[in-house]
C-alpha cells in the first residue's frame, strides 16, 4: 500500500527530536551496547568478524538458569540486530559507525581514516545517529518525538 499524502510522512519525520535522538543513539552505543555484548558472550573483536554465530553454546536446565539463558539469547539477537541496523545505513555511515563502536577506534584515527575535517566528522557522525535509529527502529526505537503523535 502506497502513501498517497506525503504531508504523514512529513509529520512522522518532522515529528522527531534530532538532537535528542542523536544522545539516545550515542547512549546505546556507549553504554548498553557494551553491556549487551559482554551478557550475549562476544567480545567486541569478534564483532569484528563477518560471521556471528546466533545459536546458544549449551542449554543449561532449571527456572533460574532458564531465565538466564532467555537474557543470554535475547542479548546476542539485540547485538546481531545492532550489526544488522548498521549495515542497512549508507555505506559512510556504516563505515563510521563501525570504526567508532565496533573498532572502537579514537575519533582523531577515525577522521584520518575517512579524510573528514573535525566539523565533517561530527556532521557525518549526528547524521549516522539517525540513520541508526531509523534502521534499528523494529529492534528498539531509539527515536524521542517533540509532541505526541508517537504516544507512550
Amino acid at each position: 500500500m502506497a502513501i498517497r499524502d506525503l504531508s504523514i510522512l512529513d509529520q512522522i519525520f518532522n515529528n522527531v527530536d534530532v538532537e535528542k535522538t542523536e544522545n539516545n543513539v550515542r547512549n546505546y552505543f556507549s553504554n548498553k551496547f557494551p553491556q549487551l555484548v559482554m551478557k550475549a558472550g562476544y567480545s567486541m573483536s569478534q564483532l569484528k568478524s563477518p560471521v556471528i554465530d546466533d545459536m546458544p553454546s549449551s542449554t543449561p536446565y532449571g527456572n533460574t538458569v532458564e531465565k538466564q539463558l532467555v537474557a543470554y539469547i535475547d542479548a546476542r539477537l539485540v547485538v546481531i540486530e545492532t550489526i544488522v541496523a548498521i549495515d542497512r545505513c549508507p555505506i559512510k555511515y556504516q563505515r563510521l559507525l563501525r570504526l567508532k563502536y565496533i573498532d572502537e577506534l579514537p575519533n582523531y584515527i577515525i577522521m584520518e581514516r575517512l579524510g573528514y575535517e573535525k566539523t565533517q566528522y561530527y556532521e557525518n557522525t549526528k547524521k549516522a545517529y539517525i540513520w541508526f535509529a531509523n534502521s534499528f527502529e523494529r529492534t528498539m526505537d531509539l527515536h524521542v518525538y517533540k509532541t505526541g503523535l508517537f504516544p507512550d
